[in-house]
């Protein structure tokens, strides 16, 4: 009897394909998400100050209010620079321009009455404190 010879070799580096695929998508969703921001269902923000530079939004709503439009402005007068849709119980993750932010959070719904709220955010860049770094000049060694 003969046995077949199988390349091995073929189905390591198709194996070796799988791992790496899944070591790559596992460190993409367990980054790090820096803040979390919540929407609850007065459409409030929980936050007037964001620290690091992307930030987790999640909207946590009622039975009352569906679907909600998030408009990020820089200015009010002008058009926004972002605007994104949100469904209940759902999450985004949002880089704000640097500085003071204005959030316009309306509802989506057919019939009247609309909900709209404006908040203001400060999205403050985030600062890495430099490692001390020593040399014989920092002391005085007599």
């Amino acid at each position: 009897m003969e046995q077949g010879n199988t390349d091995h070799t073929s189905i390591a580096y198709v194996g070796l394909a799988i791992l790496t695929a899944t070591v790559l998508l596992t460190t993409f969703i367990s980054r790090p998400v820096g803040q979390k921001v919540s929407i609850n269902h007065r459409l409030e923000v929980d936050v007037d100050t964001i620290n690091t530079e992307e930030s987790r939004w999640y909207y946590n709503s009622d039975s009352a209010v569906g679907v909600i439009r998030i408009a990020l402005y820089k200015t009010k007068s002008m058009a926004p620079y972002d605007v994104i849709h949100l469904s209940p119980d759902d999450y985004v993750d949002l880089k704000l321009k640097e500085g003071n932010n204005i959030i316009n959070i309306r509802t989506l719904e057919k019939e009247y009455p609309k909900i709209s709220k404006d908040s203001k955010i400060l999205q403050l860049k985030p600062t890495t404190i430099p490692s001390p770094k020593l040399n014989s000049k920092t002391y005085d060694w007599h």
